[in-house]
Parts: C-alpha cells; sequence; structure tokens
C-alpha cells in the first residue's frame, strides 16, 4: 500500500481528515500552548487538529527544534538547563 493510498484512507475519518494538510502558524501557537502551557493530552491535541497522534508529536519537536534554533540554543546547553531541573 503506497503513501499516498493511505493518507486517503485516514482522510475519511473524521479523526484524522486533515492527514498531509500544511500546518499554519496559528496551528502551530494553538498546538504548543495546549501541549506545554495548558498540560492537554497528545491524543487530545490530535483529534482536536484532526491529525495523527505521530503528526502532532513530530510537529511538537519541530517547534521545539526551531525555537531553539531562533534563540541560538544547543542541544548540550538545553541539556544542561533540563538536569538542573
Amino acid at each position: 500500500m503506497s503513501l499516498k493510498s493511505r493518507v486517503d484512507i485516514l482522510k475519511e475519518y473524521p479523526e484524522t481528515a486533515r492527514v498531509g494538510v500544511k500546518w499554519t502558524e496559528e496551528e502551530n501557537e494553538q498546538l504548543m500552548t495546549k501541549v506545554m502551557e495548558d498540560g492537554i493530552d497528545v491524543d487530545e491535541v490530535a483529534k482536536e487538529h484532526q491529525r495523527t497522534v505521530g503528526a502532532v508529536k513530530s510537529r511538537i519537536m519541530m517547534n521545539a527544534l526551531k525555537m531553539m534554533k531562533d534563540r541560538d540554543i544547543t542541544l548540550p546547553v538545553k541539556s544542561k538547563f533540563i538536569d538542573k531541573g
């Protein structure tokens, strides 16, 4: 089964209807707010945004890496902050 046919199947379900659709900046901001500040579960966010859980997790990682790049924070520097709590 090809990727396109899998995406087409996922688009048939309301929970994953937006699979393959590009994330908007507004969606990115909502996503990060809900997960980081509001502490909403990734499964709930995926349903709300009509995406797969994997897509939401990957978008969170992409946004976090972009934020680190924009602020010139490297992974070793970030890990020091995490270790100190």
